[in-house]
């Protein structure tokens, strides 16, 4: 039968006290070995004090409507040697989310609510025959989310779309790794 533990203290071999809560399964009652290894066995720590737990500080449901982005009509236009429809339009645009006064780019997570999916880096939103699309990113400073958005459109106009979304802070920074000079 598994068995769960709570263990308040030094583990053996460590230096540090620590509280931990962990689950041994059938078999294995009385390893520990979650609380020797708790990075080895993550799928069997139900908290530990030695990992640095994200903490959510703040969450934030909206409805984003994304406006219809026609083609190029304009037979007067001239682009790069293109003329008229040939001509690509280009939309970047960033949305003000929501302040939160933190000091310091903080951890975030942007999710579909409606598919439950996780919106991150360069998130297609719609692309039509490869013809036109738009992008969708999140983006922090030390002060402020915002929502980045990067149409294109070609041949083929991008219908307009309403999305809602849960944005998710954490009370951690998002550390940025630095890329050595050389």
């Amino acid at each position: 039968m598994a068995t769960k533990v709570f263990y308040a203290g030094k583990p053996p071999g460590s230096f540090t006290d620590v509280v931990s809560i962990f689950t041994n399964p059938d078999g294995e009652e009385g390893s520990n070995v979650p609380l020797v290894q708790p990075f080895s066995n993550l799928d069997r720590v139900c908290f530990d004090s030695r990992i640095n737990y994200f903490n959510i500080i703040q969450t934030f449901n909206f409805t984003k409507p994304f406006g219809e982005i026609s083609v190029n009509n304009n037979p007067d236009l001239v682009k790069k040697g293109k003329t008229g429809i040939n001509v690509p339009v280009e939309n970047d645009s960033l949305t003000f989310l929501v302040p939160h006064r933190l000091g310091f780019v903080p951890s975030s997570i942007l999710i579909d609510r409606d598919t439950r999916e996780s919106i991150s880096g360069n998130h297609l939103l719609q692309n039509i025959n490869n013809n036109s699309f738009r992008v969708l990113s999140l983006y922090a400073d030390n002060t402020f989310l915002y929502l980045k958005e990067k149409s294109y459109v070609r041949l083929e106009s991008l219908p307009a779309l309403t999305k809602r979304y849960s944005l998710i802070i954490f009370s951690e920074s998002a550390n940025v790794l630095e890329i050595p000079s050389g």
